[in-house]
């Protein structure tokens, strides 16, 4: 019997393990810190790059649905407690992710990040609660249709549910990792070199950050802004 409780413990810890090396945020965060931190300025045009820098608004910004904080980026993971036996665990009811494209600046420049397309790896820093003597606000019911969901069972009884949000809020030090790209910058205009002629004149450039074959990250993670 103890040899059993032994084995079945050594399997739990092993497949916890695996859960959590095998997770999108393990991998995310893997993908990102095998790549080096680099500045802007100092970005190879076609070569993959993680910078780190500041978020500045390009396209108009997200409002978070949870905390309404204006950002970039956004992840809500509504979760929904169920019970087998005398375990339970969570279960995704809804994980809404939405991006848009940014700027991120750092001491050497600014780089334009294209991220619709992103991989979030965020700090859900926000999180509500429902269940048992503990209705959902009416703002957590009306996000829960939006998505054809609701807070209470088939008998009107409370589900215990957990509302967890993140957001690349605007003003936020985020690390970014694409493919460089420098182009000719149209709001610099070119440099008039006289005899040289205006269409021959060297322009300036500017970087831009583009999704890889796997797609571009950006995460707010601590262990990936070193």
């Amino acid at each position: 019997m103890e040899l059993f409780l032994v084995i079945a413990l050594v399997v739990v810890v092993v497949v916890g393990l695996a859960a959590m090396f095998f997770s999108e945020a393990a991998q995310t965060r893997r993908a990102m810190l095998r790549v080096p931190r680099s500045n802007v300025s100092a970005a190879i045009d076609g070569e993959l790059v993680r910078l780190v820098g500041r978020v500045v608004e390009l396209d108009p910004a997200l409002d978070a649905p949870l905390s309404h904080r204006r950002c970039v980026a956004f992840r809500v993971l509504v979760e929904t407690k169920q019970s087998t036996g005398k375990s339970s665990h969570w279960v995704s009811t809804i994980d809404q992710r939405e991006s848009v494209r940014f700027v991120l600046e750092d001491e050497s420049g600014r780089a334009r990040i294209e991220a619709a397309q992103s991989k979030l790896l965020v700090e859900l820093d926000e999180e509500q609660g429902s269940g048992f003597l503990n209705d959902a606000t009416p703002e957590l019911e009306a996000y829960l249709a939006e998505h054809g969901k609701e807070s209470t069972n088939f008998l009107g009884l409370n589900k215990s549910m957990r509302y967890r949000e993140g957001v690349l809020a605007l003003g936020e030090t985020v690390a970014v990792l694409g493919v460089a790209r420098w182009e000719d910058d149209p709001d610099a205009g070119a440099v008039d070199m006289g005899q040289a002629g205006f269409r021959d004149a060297p322009r300036k450039k500017r970087l831009v950050l583009e999704p890889a074959n796997d797609g571009l990250y950006a995460s707010d993670d601590p262990a990936v802004l070193k």
